[in-house]
């Protein structure tokens, strides 16, 4: 049965809770349209399948053990985006996320082109095969234990990149990494040319 909230009981939830919005593990299954939340909007644990459109969240967005399968399009989460534990396998274009994007444990298979990540992007133990073109991560990017088997060329991560478990067999020449670079338990047998990192693992 469809439980669903209508924008005056949205407005009255947050107005009552300092801009959030925390309906996790309630029996909510869908959010009305042109929805902004001006602090966290938290549906881990709840039945939801999709998002509503115009969706803007000012805060985080969790989405954890639902059984969601895809996001709206021009989706902008102000704070982190926690997946992990959904079915989601792809995200829109032009998906911007302002901290953490958490896609660990999902059957994620592809990232679209013009995702913008504010801090770390996580992708441990998924199905990812590969990343986009020119992709920049302002945080850590956390690839371990996944069939990737190529970086992107112009890759550019703020701070660490963790390979550890992966088939990657090279890097891209000019990748740089400002912080740690983990190739542990990796078949690569060289460094590029104009590698720039911190350290290397």
């Amino acid at each position: 049965m469809e439980k669903t909230l209508t924008l005056e009981q949205t407005e009255k939830i947050m107005a009552e809770n300092n801009g959030n919005l925390n309906l996790a593990y309630s029996g909510i299954t869908r959010l009305p349209d042109n929805l902004t939340v001006d602090g966290y909007l938290d549906l881990s644990g709840t039945a939801i399948t999709e998002l509503p459109d115009n969706l803007t969240v000012s805060g985080d967005l969790d989405l954890e053990n639902t059984p969601i399968t895809k996001l709206s399009d021009n989706l902008t989460i102000g704070g982190s985006l926690y997946l992990s534990g959904t079915a989601i396998n792809e995200l829109p274009d032009n998906l911007t996320v302002g901290r953490f994007l958490y896609l660990g444990n999902t059957p994620i298979i592809r990232l679209p082109d013009n995702l913008t990540v504010g801090r770390d992007l996580h992708l441990e133990n998924t199905q990812i095969t590969r990343l986009p073109d020119n992709l920049t991560v302002d945080g850590s990017l956390y690839l371990e234990n996944t069939p990737i088997t190529k970086l992107p060329d112009n890759l550019t991560i703020g701070d660490s990149l963790y390979l550890s478990g992966t088939a990657i067999t090279e890097l891209p020449d000019n990748l740089t990494v400002s912080g740690d670079l983990d190739l542990e338990n990796t078949p690569i047998t060289k460094l590029p040319d104009n590698l720039t990192c911190y350290s290397a693992n």
